[in-house]
């Protein structure tokens, strides 16, 4: 594996060079379930608004969630300011050098922080995302067919044996890379791989069977409703998400339950619908998420009134575009905010 990367490895990845334990962290978490392209697009953006972990504490939580917009999984930049706040709080500032420390944090599991001391600290701790475990289950011969399966232990303990006492770090990002970009799950390069000759899953020509292919979930057809409430200037009423679902703690226009009628919510809220004028905005484009196909209706509210004479309902916020303390929300929001005002005039 070392020898591999040392030929084809990566080595101009941003966290590779001026490495600090805490640009280390911020990378794997970005890393979670993204894939390196996506978080090259914001790592070294979000790093310039918060260098340091002290800056990450002190930060707000919406500060935080609009430095993350576009990265997805908006619990992880949240768990990532808690988790800047204790070791503040708990370990002097400083980024623990062990696993079991790493795990006490929020937002950090077993092979995040395996990650976080082999790379940062060059301790040799397994890690096993979905690259790696694509690797061992191929070379092992294990998660295929039904009566290769073994328990996540046992991965746990064939990830522990492979990963070497010294040159921790060079491996970690060695079996990541080599995960990634040659033991690939659709078109993995067995024809110039040097494990070839010792992976099970090649010798069985199937390499395709390990790990055995998730069944795809039904495709569900979902329909979200919601009411952006504009004042006669355009600041926009904006409620927040609760700590669960894809945009957690984000802000967002009103949800439209289905058969619940604009002025009907309007009034339910305190605001005065005999000074809104009520459209329907044109249908944005379907997309998908996990297993949903969204279709999104967006109705537009627009008082002749500013924000000022009108109340603010509990868990909301009046927002404008050139606030100075931005707020955390999702690239799709501000697309329906732009729609909804693309749809009225102001004074």
């Amino acid at each position: 594996m070392l020898s591999w990367a040392k030929a084809h490895g990566r080595t101009e990845l941003p966290w590779q060079s001026n490495k600090t334990p805490y640009r280390v962290w911020v990378s794997e978490i970005m890393l979670q379930q993204t894939q390196v392209t996506s978080v090259l697009a914001h790592y070294e953006r979000f790093l310039d608004r918060f260098p340091t972990l002290e800056s990450l504490a002190g930060s707000t939580e919406d500060e935080v969630l609009h430095a993350w917009i576009g990265l997805g999984y908006y619990r992880r930049a949240i768990r990532l300011r808690e988790a800047a706040q204790q070791v503040l709080g708990r370990f002097n500032g400083e980024v623990p050098q062990s696993v079991d420390e790493l795990c006490s944090l929020p937002g950090i599991g077993r092979s995040t922080a395996g990650g976080i001391v082999s790379s940062a600290f060059g301790i040799p701790a397994p890690i096993l995302d979905a690259n790696v475990k694509r690797v061992l289950a191929r070379f092992h011969g294990v998660n295929g067919p039904e009566d290769t399966r073994i328990s996540e232990s046992k991965l746990w303990s064939l990830a522990e044996q492979h990963t070497p006492k010294t040159h921790a770090a060079a491996y970690t990002q060695a079996i990541m890379d080599f995960g990634a970009r040659h033991c690939s799950r659709s078109q993995p390069r067995c024809t110039e791989c040097d494990l070839s000759t010792r992976c099970v899953a090649h010798r069985l020509n199937a390499v395709n069977l390990y790990p055995a292919p998730s069944v795809p979930k039904k495709r569900v057809d979902v329909l979200k409703r919601q009411l952006v409430v504009l004042d006669c200037d355009g600041a926009c009423l904006l409620e927040q998400q609760d700590d669960s679902g894809t945009y957690a703690r984000l802000w967002e226009p009103l949800s439209l339950s289905t058969g619940t009628e604009p002025v009907r919510l309007l009034e339910s809220l305190g605001l005065p619908t005999d000074s809104a004028t009520i459209a329907d905005c044109p249908p944005m484009e379907p997309y998908e998420i996990s297993n949903q196909r969204v279709t999104e209706e967006v109705v537009v509210a627009k008082f002749r009134e500013d924000s000022t004479r009108l109340c603010t309902p509990p868990n909301t916020r009046w927002y404008i575009d050139d606030e100075l303390t931005p707020l955390g929300m999702s690239i799709r929001t501000r697309k329906r905010l732009d729609l909804a005002k693309s749809q009225v005039t102001f004074s």
